[in-house]
């Protein structure tokens, strides 16, 4: 693992984001969802006991010779591509945007400490 997925996998442990589901699409190809807790104050009670939210569903391509996708190499291939800073990928211009909104739905106002630990910002 790099230095990346491991910091992107222990703040996804610490914040309770999870694969929540992986459909193989193709060789080394996934459709992948993640849960991630709920934290507006519109659903602060059932955050309380905590109930999650799914993120929409968005490619993974298996660039780190996993089994399955996991946590910290999702996080890190779609920050990376969401901020066009991918080494062997890259997506149109609306594709970044739309990624890089999930990705910080997803992460909330935690967002800047991914952002750090993927070396995006």
């Amino acid at each position: 693992m790099s230095p990346q997925t491991t910091a992107l996998t222990r703040l996804a442990e610490r914040d309770g984001i999870t694969v929540y589901e992986h459909v193989p699409t193709g060789p080394d190809l996934w459709q992948v969802k993640l849960t991630f807790p709920l934290s507006d104050p519109w659903h602060a009670e059932m955050a309380r006991m905590g109930a999650t939210q799914t993120s929409p569903s968005w490619p993974y391509v298996n660039d780190a010779g996993v089994d399955k996708p996991r946590v910290g190499h999702v996080l890190l291939q779609w920050l990376q591509l969401g901020f066009g800073c991918h080494p062997l990928h890259a997506v149109p211009a609306y594709i970044e945007e739309a990624m890089r909104a999930d990705v910080e739905m997803i992460l909330g106002d935690k967002r800047n400490e991914y952002f750090r630990a993927a070396g995006v910002i």
